[in-house]
């Protein structure tokens, strides 16, 4: 029996200082989270420790402690937002170094490619943009109007804002004034009509070739001040392709509401490596009359002519024009806003236009196009 006891007691003595050493260590580890390219400590990032299910971030500086650590293998997994995370693997004894540096490697940001080109391919959805916001051809004929507002007046999402039949200027979703630009053929018109709304539009809509209509985005490409849209007018005063043909076109319009009529004539004339053109239109339109009596001074008598050119070469073509505008018209008077009497105005603009399109045959520049009005 007492041998018993004896060998218990052995082994028990033998097995007791293994046990005291493996768990009687304890200590403080300190470290610090430094970026792996420049050095620099990495503060707020999260320190998890696998074992103990544990987590902590570093401070400001990048460093942290860990007390009352014991001794073992532990797993460190450091991460931070943009760092790759860096997972770590040690022994922890009384032996071991008590200060550790962890090193992140920075993320590479990676964005998607961008492709830069200097023109795109024509798809269905460019020619139903245009379908919606171009009018040209028989529908222009169909819509034409003493005025450039009276003919887009059916236009989805136009309107019209007039003091009378003569100064009347298109509206884009509620907006006018300033807000909409109004151009001839890529040139800002040059009138009153934006900031008075008893000042007329420039523009004679008979011999238009097509009225664009430019709203969204697309109107950045026109102007960057413009919110509301652009209305540009088509009328190739300066002749931009060659032909060997003569074209002309001639019309009479009249109207029964104000006994007006409308006259005009434009011809295309080509001559060796010239082209030739020249327009003319006449108005005349008395008061307006309506179901309870006639509006007083909302007369309105128009003359328009110009003429223009372009020579043609092998590298493009370089042109000319000249247009004369004159609008005697009457304001209504007697409502609010308006003047007690009405009011007559004289208009005259006479407009030079220059215009030149140089083709290089390189694949750095495609061509050069030069205006000026």
């Amino acid at each position: 029996m007492m041998k018993f006891k004896f060998v218990i007691s052995f082994l028990f003595l033998a097995l007791f200082p293994s046990f005291i050493s493996a768990g009687n260590y304890s200590g403080t580890l300190k470290g610090i989270v430094v970026d792996g390219e420049t050095n620099e400590p990495v503060p707020s990032a999260v320190i998890k420790i696998s074992e103990k299910d544990s987590y902590l971030t570093t401070n400001i500086d990048g460093t942290f402690s860990i007390p009352k650590l014991e001794e073992g293998r532990y797993t460190f997994e450091v991460s931070h937002l943009a760092y790759d995370k860096n997972i770590i693997t040690f022994l922890y004894s009384e032996n071991t170094e008590k200060n550790l540096i962890i090193y992140l490697t920075p993320k590479s940001i990676e964005i998607n490619q961008v492709v830069v080109s200097t023109g795109k391919s024509k798809t269905i959805f460019d020619d139903l943009n245009e379908l919606s916001n171009v009018l040209k051809g028989r529908e222009l004929e169909k819509d034409m109007g003493q005025t450039l507002a009276s003919t887009l007046k059916n236009e989805t999402g136009l309107a019209i804002r007039s003091m009378g039949p003569a100064p009347a200027r298109p509206v884009i979703r509620g907006l006018g004034s300033d807000r909409v630009l109004i151009s001839e053929d890529g040139n800002k018109t040059t009138d009153l009509s934006a900031s008075s709304p008893d000042h007329a539009v420039t523009i004679e809509p008979f011999s238009l070739k097509r009225i664009e209509v430019l709203r969204g985005p697309k109107v950045l490409l026109k102007t960057p001040t413009t919110i509301g849209g652009v209305v540009n007018v088509i009328r190739n005063e300066i002749p931009e392709e060659y032909h060997e043909h003569f074209y002309g076109m001639a019309g009479l319009y009249g109207e029964s509401a104000n006994k007006g009529y409308l006259g005009s004539v434009v011809i295309d004339v080509p001559y060796n490596n010239f082209i030739l053109r020249g327009e003319a239109s006449k108005k005349n339109s008395e008061n307006l009359e309506t179901p309870v009596g006639v509006l007083k001074n909302s007369y309105a008598e128009n003359l328009n002519y110009s003429f223009g050119g372009s020579y043609f070469t092998d590298f493009g073509f370089v042109g000319a024009s000249f247009r004369n505008f004159e609008l005697d018209y009457g304001v209504p008077g007697g409502f609010i806003g308006a003047h007690p009497n009405g009011v007559d105005i004289e208009m005259f603009r006479q407009q030079y236009n220059f215009r030149t399109n140089v083709k290089f045959k390189s694949s750095a520049f495609d061509e050069l196009d030069i205006h000026f009005s």
